[in-house]
């Protein structure tokens, strides 16, 4: 005779953050002609196949056939966008094969306005015709250009693609973003270039080429200031695809900007510029108080000793001759000649850095050289960014400098109770008599106009939210309905259900009903062992509890836990244990299996 046994659950789901989700998605992906990098035909499904996987928004897709015999007189562009379901336009570079060869344009957004431009080349040099093309598209109804190119592998050729691609972008006042196969390595000249007019995610990127054995970094997604008026870089990955091409896809992920976590402004109350320190003048809740201070290498004072000051600032200069090159950082570091502060987080709380932000100004003979480094241990500090270079001395209110973005570096990502993250801004070029370095200046009489800011999110970790819930109580269930639907649910989930697997009923074997007032009961058709390592017979006789978590278009969830009361008799169920699946067919487990000793309390 079989054990039936009777079960209750009362099940919470609770979130630490729930958030509506307005992404772009941003790729590249050198497909060389759809041939795979073992390869010497053509395989579009494959290439179709990597890019559904990413699900970006937009792609910049770089040595593109179109009707040429060596890809069979496909129209590869025509191809990938009726495989992916996307808008598409295609810009030719040159005849080849009987053909066109060239870049394309994926979009998931509908394309408004589209155009391309030859690229330069040096006279009497050898090489291949390149193009930069731009579509303009509609997001939550505001314009955005993307653009994709690909420069020639020729040095002198990309030198001057480089320089003609910032002339294009500063005549776009919009935001817009450009992406592709740019021959280049990221500290070399054409990049450095580029960032007249673009940011550059990384300097120590990830390598794209060749896919098989990569070696270099050459394929970007960069952005311009105007992408950051309402965006930040929420991650830049490398796609580790090495079969389907000949380079590895690049995917970048701009979210909805976010709020500052940490900021400097130094008009209210009114900085003399030569505190020996000032404290944040705005923290996210959770963090604790970060001062900003400088390195023992700077001084307030000047050669002659006296007072340096700058109102509404923060001020410095120094007695150690450094020199301005960009190499030459050695000096700056070794002195200790920096602007610093540290940031860190209270017991319950988890931190994710973005960006910085800051505005610099110096006197004629101010340091030239500005370039950001953190550290976790407090001891060894890596560079961040390329410097940031200021040729002369700025406007009296200071020079609001490019946006540093943190998104390419995992260690500011998921900061815990207990780590320190320390920043500094390193500082060469400056003159050893009266130049002066400034964070500055806060426009006077506001308490608004921060010239140093952090970007993040703060995460309460030890207060979730409750997102989805069921409640026996009211109305009071029976114990044997066939399902149940969740009491309480988040406006970012659609309602849940929760239900039994077909190896739990709710009659007895001899056909009485199990059915335990304000609960949600069941017996077992199939008798199991409470051994922890045996769950076999419960995985294959479907013997479960089950509901599914539903998000809505425009939401996002974070999980943090489950919490469950449970009531058994004598001969229930001795041994729980959840498990999730992201595709319906493969569950994992969640945690070690909970074990009951005897019947509970009623």
């Amino acid at each position: 005779m079989k054990n039936f046994g009777y079960l209750l659950a009362f099940i919470l789901l609770f979130s630490w953050q729930f958030s509506t989700a307005a992404d772009i998605k941003v790729t590249t992906y050198n497909i060389h002609a759809g041939i795979p990098a073992s390869g010497s035909t053509p395989n579009l499904a494959a290439t179709a196949a990597v890019i559904n996987a990413a699900s970006p928004d937009l792609v910049a897709l770089q040595e593109v056939d179109k009707n040429t015999t060596r890809s069979g007189g496909v129209d590869q562009a025509a191809y990938l966008a009726t495989a992916t379901g996307m808008n598409y336009y295609f810009a030719k570079a040159i005849n080849r094969f009987g053909g066109e060869y060239g870049i394309a344009i994926l979009s998931k957004y509908p394309i408004v306005e589209s155009f391309s431009y030859e690229l330069p080349m040096v006279d009497g040099v050898a090489g291949e015709q390149r193009v930069l093309a731009i579509v303009a598209v509609m997001v939550n109804g505001k314009k955005i250009y993307f653009g994709n190119t690909h420069f020639d592998i020729v040095e002198v050729h990309k030198g001057v693609q480089a320089t003609r691609a910032v002339e294009i972008a500063q005549t776009i006042t919009d935001p817009f973003i450009l992406a592709g196969d740019f021959n280049a390595r990221p500290t070399t000249q054409p990049m450095i270039t580029l960032r007249e007019a673009f940011n550059v995610p990384c300097i120590n990127c990830q390598y794209t080429s060749s896919a098989a054995n990569p070696t270099h970094a050459i394929d970007y997604v960069i952005y311009n200031n105007q992408v950051l008026q309402s965006k930040f870089l929420a991650k830049y990955e490398v796609i580790n695809e090495t079969a389907a091409s000949d380079h590895l896809p690049v995917m970048a992920t701009f979210s909805d900007r976010t709020a500052d976590v940490l900021s400097w402004q130094f008009a209210t109350p009114s900085t003399n510029g030569r505190e020996v320190s000032v404290d944040a003048t705005f923290k996210e809740v959770g963090l604790n108080t970060s001062t900003l201070v400088r390195g023992s290498g700077l001084r307030t004072v000047n050669n002659v000793g006296a007072n340096m000051g700058l109102a509404n600032g923060f001020v410095a200069g120094t007695g150690i001759a450094s020199s301005s090159a960009l190499a030459d950082t050695a000096i700056a570091v070794a002195n200790d000649m920096y602007f610093g502060f540290d940031i860190s987080v209270k017991d319950g709380y988890r931190l994710n850095l973005n960006h910085i932000k800051y505005k610099a100004r110096i006197s004629g003979g101010g340091a030239k050289t500005w370039y950001w480094k953190y550290s976790i241990d407090g001891i060894n500090f890596h560079k961040i960014a390329e410097p940031e270079i200021l040729t002369e001395a700025t406007a009296d209110a200071g020079v609001w400098q490019p946006e540093v973005s943190l998104a390419n570096i995992n260690a500011l990502k998921n900061i815990a109770y207990g780590t320190t993250v320390k920043f500094r801004l390193y500082l060469s070029g400056s003159n050893t008599t009266s130049g002066s370095t400034a964070l500055a200046r806060s426009a006077t009489g506001t308490s608004n106009d921060p010239v140093l800011m952090l970007g993040g999110t703060v995460e309460n970790v030890a207060t979730p939210t409750k997102i989805l819930s069921w409640n026996f109580f009211s109305p009071a269930t029976a114990g044997n309905e066939a399902s149940l639907t969740s009491s309480f649910v988040n406006a970012g989930l659609n309602t849940a259900t929760l239900s039994r697997g077909a190896g739990l009923r709710t009659v007895t074997n001899v056909g009485a009903d199990i059915a335990i007032d304000r609960g949600f009961s069941a017996g077992a058709t199939v008798s199991s062992s409470t051994n922890l390592a045996d769950t076999t017979i419960a995985k294959t006789n479907n013997m479960y509890f089950a509901f599914n978590l539903d998000v809505k278009s425009g939401y996002r969830v974070w999980l943090r836990k489950i919490a469950y009361k449970v009531r058994i008799s004598a001969g229930g169920s001795k041994t729980w244990y959840w498990t999730y699946s992201l595709n319906g067919t493969t569950f994992h487990r969640v945690a070690d299996p909970a074990t009951l000793a005897g019947a509970t309390a009623g």
